[in-house]
């Protein structure tokens, strides 16, 4: 039976290597979107000016069990092109957390997704 989960990432990187990840993330990013398990898929940051990093947050939306995340999602082939570019960049450990979805409090409105 499909559960709902939230996947939250946060990773630290360098401000002069951000466009470089932007650019190694897309082809990661367009697979994920590409999954029909896959609901949402945002990417935000957050400049730290002082320290010269950049703080990124990834939020995923999944309708699976999470045996099936970690036993087929996390294996696509997108991802290590990604991991190999990207990992050597950060300058802090990447933090991962999942969190079950309450579905009777999610809610977006559709000007979320406008500029």
């Amino acid at each position: 039976m499909a559960e709902n989960h939230l996947l939250d990432i946060v990773i630290t990187i360098p401000s002069s290597k951000l466009d470089e990840f932007l650019e190694a993330f897309r082809p990661a990013y367009d697979g994920v979107i590409a999954e029909k398990e896959n609901t949402l898929f945002e990417l935000s940051i957050r400049e730290d000016k002082e320290a010269g990093e950049v703080v990124i947050h990834l939020v995923e939306a999944w309708t699976c069990t999470l045996e099936w995340f970690m036993g087929v999602q996390v294996k696509k082939e997108y991802y290590k092109a990604y991991f190999a570019i990207t990992e050597p960049m950060f300058t802090k450990e990447r933090q991962a957390n999942v969190w079950k979805r309450v579905e009777r409090f999610s809610h977006s409105k559709p000007s979320h997704y406008t500029a």
